[in-house]
């Protein structure tokens, strides 16, 4: 499922994951995928004119996104997640709209 190379929206991805990498280091994210990043990016392509169509977002760790684990800021390391069957309404809201899903973000626990 990979974008057609040499594409804008392939540069994009790569700008999106240098981007992404760099915070990953601030420890920002709870959860990303290089993969599902790119995924998001190809089924984005069925609203190309949606009005969030190429905006990368990320989902605070407190709300659902399929295939993810929702820890609610929680720090339980080592416990295996259950991952979230289905995206909280706005996360469908924002796929339909043609957002591509970079990842999920921490949040404080107290």
């Amino acid at each position: 499922m990979p974008l057609m190379e040499g594409t804008d929206e392939e540069e994009r991805l790569r700008r999106i994951d240098a981007a992404a990498m760099a915070l990953h280091a601030s420890r920002a994210w709870t959860a990303y995928s290089a993969e599902s990043l790119a995924r998001s990016a190809w089924e984005a392509r069925e609203v190309p004119n949606g009005p969030m169509h190429g905006l990368a977002v990320s989902v605070k760790d407190l709300m659902d996104m399929a295939g993810w684990p929702t820890t609610c800021g929680g720090s339980r390391t080592g416990e295996a997640m259950a991952l979230a069957s289905h995206d909280a309404a706005f996360v469908q809201m924002w796929r339909r709209r043609g957002a591509w899903m970079v990842g999920k973000t921490h949040l404080n626990e107290h």
